[in-house]
């Protein structure tokens, strides 16, 4: 019997990180769970037996193997990560958006096996090893931040002991890989060091996760290693006011573009005529990222958690914002170990060592930090357009004024003139931004509702052997509620686009009544007068 008294465990060359022990995963199986049902989990999940893993199998990349049997180049191991058949052209873009970017940056794996120069030193990952099978837990050696060498270096050490001699191996049950900004060189470290069970679904993630593709669900293996994968992948856009537009540095060789876009709207300010004193501030940018989680493995006590983010629009200061690898590294010699995957909410040690519960928290946690992205987004945006009516009224006003459309040679009918038509391009540039995030949102949003109403069944079932169902229940209730909340907020960007376009069309006639006038009703008087008095000589003419 496991004593649930604090203890201490101790990463080898760290500061110390208290933890109170956990009670080791009980592996008989209920016998009233009948493991039937659409959302039921197979039995194996629940067994945790030695024998259903070959060690020596985890323990090896996958593409060794192909190198070996197959004499295929290495860009071909990074094909068919993607690829579902060979060959085959609907394949094609997927096989490009992530082969594009290694080719970019001439990364191969051949390079890190080499430990070649020209593999970049900048920090990009962290890993945290560890598990729970005996009576306390235990932790591999916390590195900090890694460099893509250092990342494939340590992946490629043996994760499972492969015989009782290998007594110093802490084995990796649990593996936690974050990386930040990932980039060629962290992919070929992730494909050139994944086992076969990782390299199956690794390629999926990976292309959600470049093309900033929405997803979110459960999947179990039909061929190779029975292995259970959830994942979800949210892009969403990113309201930051920097020194200058930050650009996103990576190369993608098929487009010849960076991977994700920035978009300068500091020019709304000015439009509006809005300014927020800061004077250390002076450009205004919308940046597109992503957050992608992968959970993977073969059973309650041996899997993987992976988590991609982006930092790059980003200005690096003194003080690192929460998804920097500088942050843990920093946390780590104030004495404790958080969980990057859960930006730093969780101990490593204390949190979920269960696979589902685990991924249900990171989708919590990330999913909450999606929603104040898009919230804080929706506020700058709002100030700036809210200001924006406040002028366009004005200037409707001044545009209608009798005095503009008797007297079109006046200065102020130039000047109203001129506004005019930078506000109708002004709206119409800012209706075209708030169009492309609503539909970028909604996407988000319809990943939610399809997640709500199907796969979230696969963490609810309380028949199962394990108390994760009701450890599930509280995080589920904040993720509906955040999806809630995600609609609303799109909702708020359709209103915004409707108002858009009714400024646009109020602009487009305020402006054709400055530049058309209408005659006036004197005007008009005496022109019909005079048309009377020629028609009626014209008449008599006639007679």
């Amino acid at each position: 019997m496991i004593d649930n008294a604090e203890k201490v465990v101790l990463a080898p060359t760290g500061p110390l990180v208290n933890t109170e022990l956990r009670n080791a995963i009980d592996p008989q199986i209920s016998a009233k769970y009948k493991y039937s049902g659409a959302f039921s989990w197979p039995r194996r999940f629940f067994e945790v037996r030695q024998d259903n893993v070959s060690k020596d199998w985890e323990n090896l990349p996958f593409t060794e193997i192909l190198g070996k049997d197959t004499q295929e180049p290495e860009e071909d191991h990074i094909s068919r990560l993607v690829w579902t058949e060979e060959n085959w052209a609907p394949d094609q873009h997927r096989v490009d958006c992530v082969l594009g970017i290694t080719q970019a940056s001439e990364a191969t794996i051949q390079k890190l096996i080499d430990r070649d120069e020209s593999v970049p030193q900048q920090k990009i990952a962290l890993l945290i090893d560890g598990n729970d099978a005996g009576p306390q837990l235990r932790l591999r050696e916390f590195l900090g931040g890694l460099s893509p060498q250092a990342l494939f270096d340590e992946l490629k050490r043996k994760r499972y002991k492969e015989d009782d001699s290998e007594e110093d191996v802490v084995e990796a049950n649990r593996r936690l890989i974050y990386i930040a900004n990932l980039d060629a060189w962290g992919i070929v470290a992730l494909v050139g060091t994944s086992p076969e069970s990782l390299f199956l679904v690794l390629g999926d993630f990976l292309f959600n996760f470049i093309c900033g593709s929405p997803s979110i669900g459960v999947s179990f293996s039909t061929q190779g290693p029975e292995t259970f994968s959830m994942q979800f992948s949210f892009p969403y856009r990113a309201w930051r006011s920097t020194k200058q537009l930050m650009m996103d540095g990576r190369i993608n060789k098929s487009t010849g573009k960076a991977v994700r876009s920035s978009r300068d709207v500091t020019f709304l300010r000015r439009l509006a005529r809005f300014e927020e004193g800061r004077k250390d501030k002076d450009t205004d940018g919308i940046y597109a990222t992503n957050i992608s989680c992968m959970v993977t493995g073969y059973d309650q006590s041996r899997w993987t958690g992976l988590v991609l983010l982006e930092t790059w629009y980003e200005e690096a200061n003194d003080d690192p914002s929460p998804d920097m690898v500088a942050r843990y590294e920093n946390d780590f010699q104030d004495g404790v170990l958080l969980d990057p995957l859960c930006r730093g909410k969780d101990d490593v040690v204390k949190g979920e060592w269960s696979p589902r519960p685990y991924f249900i928290r990171v989708l919590e946690v990330r999913l909450v930090q999606v929603h104040r992205e898009w919230a804080s987004l929706f506020y700058h945006l709002q100030e700036r357009m809210n200001a924006l009516i406040t002028r366009h009224k004005e200037c409707a006003k001044r545009a209608r004024d009798p005095i503009l459309t008797r007297k079109p040679s006046m200065p102020m009918h130039d000047r109203t003139t001129r506004e005019l038509v930078e506000l109708e391009n002004g709206i119409n540039d800012m209706k075209e931004i708030w169009v492309e995030l609503a539909q970028d949102l909604q996407e988000t949003v319809r990943c939610g509702e399809l997640f709500m109403k199907s796969d979230v069944l696969y963490f609810r079932n309380r028949d199962e052997p394990s108390d994760d169902a009701s450890t599930c229940f509280p995080p589920l209730t904040q993720i509906r509620k955040t999806f809630n909340n995600l609609e609303q907020l799109r909702q708020k960007l359709d209103d915004m686009q409707k108002k858009c376009r009714e400024m646009a069309e109020d602009v487009a006639s305020a402006s054709k009544m400055v530049t058309d006038p209408v005659p006036s009703a004197f005007t008009a008087r005496s022109n019909w007068r005079l048309c009377g008095q020629r028609t009626k000589g014209f008449d008599m003419d006639y007679g």
